[in-house]
């Protein structure tokens, strides 16, 4: 990727360790919970597994991760920026 690309410090910040770590575990928390309330009938009352139910569980788990990195991406930029303000 080129160096002056204006998505350079955007792909960098969302591969740093912190940046996924910290998405990592909002995703497993916040994705777990909502899988147990959306599927709980899979999960505890024996009804079928169907990929396509599957997929939605992979993909509610996806959903919290990116919100999450997207926030700490804005958050980081707006903060190096000088933009940031409590």
């Amino acid at each position: 990727m080129n160096q002056n690309s204006i998505l350079s410090p955007v792909v960098r910040e969302c591969t740093r360790g912190p940046t996924i770590k910290r998405a990592f575990y909002v995703a497993l928390v916040v994705g777990t919970i909502l899988n147990l309330l959306n599927h709980y009938d899979v999960l505890f009352l024996g009804a079928a597994l169907t990929f396509e139910i599957l997929m939605q569980m992979v993909l509610t788990i996806m959903v919290p991760y990116i919100v999450s990195t997207h926030g700490q991406v804005c958050a980081s930029l707006a903060a190096q920026k000088g933009e940031y303000q409590d």
